[in-house]
């Protein structure tokens, strides 16, 4: 089935354009990070996380090019697994988050979440 695609918004379009400009680049990543000091059932963080994203389909948003146009689609709801990553300290956070938010980003072939 083909997706239904449409225009950009305006902020869109601008993010676009600043993507082009700095292709290959984390201009657009952001990144954040928070610490849970209870004890974490991560089943249960899963599948609200996918229940939230199935709920909301803004969540879903994806860009495609028609004709050499940027355009958005809504894609279908995929169940996704969160990685667990076991850190021991605050700077092995910190370097983490920090290889995270400075690998760029393809948003062309990626879930934007």
């Amino acid at each position: 089935m083909e997706k239904e695609l449409y225009n950009l918004t305006s902020p869109q379009k601008s993010i676009w354009l600043t993507e082009q400009f700095g292709a290959n680049t984390n201009l657009n990543n952001i990144g954040g990070y928070v610490f849970i000091h209870d004890k974490v059932c991560f089943d249960d963080l899963e599948k609200a996380l996918n229940l939230y994203v199935q709920r909301n389909s803004a969540l879903r948003l994806r860009i495609g090019i028609e004709n050499g146009v940027p355009k958005q689609y809504l894609a279908d709801f995929e169940d996704f697994e969160i990685e667990i990553i076991d850190l021991n300290c605050h700077e092995e956070m910190e370097i983490f988050h920090q290889k995270l938010i400075n690998t760029p980003f393809d948003f062309l072939r990626l879930c934007l979440i």
